[in-house]
């Protein structure tokens, strides 16, 4: 759009992407059920800064899954048994891993988006704010009753029930992971639902509003899913807290992809998220 001084016109409309980043994060989109054409060159340059984030956090999920594989053939090929000061080591560098990965992708977009924010002038205001349900869907909510509450279960019930120490110190690391997870999801959650809106425009105002929803997604992603295979590997073969482990892990993993899907066919086909 052009914004009009006493005797000069002004083009604030933000230059598009480099071709080689656009296909790239039009592919992205595609990839994940997205509308890729059509985007406000606004839009594209945010949806660029989330691409960046999101292969810096899906390089350190990979990196921690590659921990959990690591892990079981170490046990595998020297037979050292779960439950013992070093498979607990493992546990606490795939929690590193992710932490770390969370923690440098989201700053790399908030400044990112802070960037782009300095740019864009005038800003459309968002006309009324939008509680939790009414953005994010019952699914989202659903997904995060299970991954935080659920995992403070398991990690309680091992910290208290478990007979052996070593698998106890598990359940303290556990919970430690979750606290740190839980923290970034309440912080993502609230920039998601507070932050100044980044539009020129109704039509950015409305991608603006889709871009709360992406942003949210990583509050939900299952990163103690990933942890608690990682501690299961590391408690003792067959026990209940190894099926506890497991078990949060499919429910966390099952309810978010629930999300995703519910997500997705929302954005491609404008249906009600908000169910289940």
């Amino acid at each position: 759009m052009r914004q009009r001084g006493s005797d000069v016109a002004v083009d604030t409309t933000p230059p598009p992407l480099d071709p080689d980043v656009r296909a790239r994060v039009h592919a992205w989109r595609r990839r994940h059920g997205r509308p890729a054409e059509g985007l406000h060159p606004l839009t594209e340059r945010r949806y660029a800064a989330r691409y960046r984030a999101y292969r810096t956090e899906l390089g350190a999920a990979w990196a921690a899954a590659g921990v959990f594989v690591a892990a079981t053939a170490w046990q595998l090929v020297t037979g050292e048994r779960p439950g013992t000061a070093a498979t607990l080591a493992w546990f606490v560098a795939a929690y590193l891993i992710l932490a770390g990965g969370s923690l440098l992708g989201r700053r790399r977009q908030r400044l990112a988006d802070r960037a782009i924010a300095a740019t864009v002038s005038p800003r459309v205001a968002r006309p009324v704010a939008v509680g939790a349900r009414e953005l994010l869907g019952g699914w989202f909510l659903l997904a995060a009753a299970v991954a935080y509450p659920g995992a403070v279960a398991v990690g309680v019930a091992g910290l208290l029930a478990a007979d052996r120490s070593a698998d106890r110190a598990t359940a303290v690391a556990f919970l430690v992971a979750v606290a740190f997870f839980a923290a970034c999801a309440a912080a993502t959650l609230t920039d998601a639902l507070r932050r100044p809106a980044v539009a020129t425009d109704p039509r950015t105002l409305s991608d603006d509003e889709a871009l709360r929803r992406e942003d949210a997604g990583p509050a939900v992603a299952p990163y103690l899913a990933v942890l608690a295979l990682v501690a299961g590997v590391g408690t003792t073969p067959g026990s209940w807290l190894l099926w506890a482990y497991l078990g949060y892990a499919a429910a966390a993993a099952v309810t978010w992809a629930a999300w995703q899907r519910a997500h997705r066919r929302a954005a491609t086909v404008g249906t009600d998220p908000t169910a289940p």
